[in-house]
């Protein structure tokens, strides 16, 4: 614990701008861009930061995260319309949908779905203000 919260106290926070939609057979996102590409800096530092306490055995194991985005849908079924879905993703593939400002980290144990029953916030760690 002490570990992260030392990590994410020295993380400023960022600006992260949604732009478009896209899908993939099991869910739909929404496309992000961090400013100053702080989210795959922060990655690194973590990466760094466990590895070196000797819990980065596992990272990375199925790809190497560098994307920014934000699952907003998972399908449970494959759509009923799948035309109207495509043609809905082509018109919004490069809307401009907004931005935040991340100003911490969450640790969650959860499932892919993110089923309201079964998450559950296990730290919350703010940046540095």
């Amino acid at each position: 614990h002490t570990l992260l919260r030392d990590l994410f106290a020295q993380v400023q926070p960022f600006t992260i701008q949604f732009t478009g939609v896209t899908a993939s057979p099991d869910s739909l996102f929404v496309y992000g861009q961090a400013e100053h590409d702080a989210l795959n800096t922060l990655r690194d530092q973590l990466r760094y930061t466990l590895t070196r306490a000797g819990l980065g055995d596992t990272l990375d194991r199925r790809y190497r995260i560098v994307t920014t985005h934000s699952t907003i849908l998972r399908f449970q079924s494959q759509p009923e319309n799948l035309p109207a879905l495509v043609r809905y993703l082509q018109v919004a593939r490069a809307r401009d949908l907004g931005s935040f400002t991340a100003d911490g980290a969450e640790f969650t144990f959860n499932d892919w779905y993110m089923s309201q029953d079964v998450v559950r916030l296990l730290a919350r760690y703010p940046f540095s203000a």
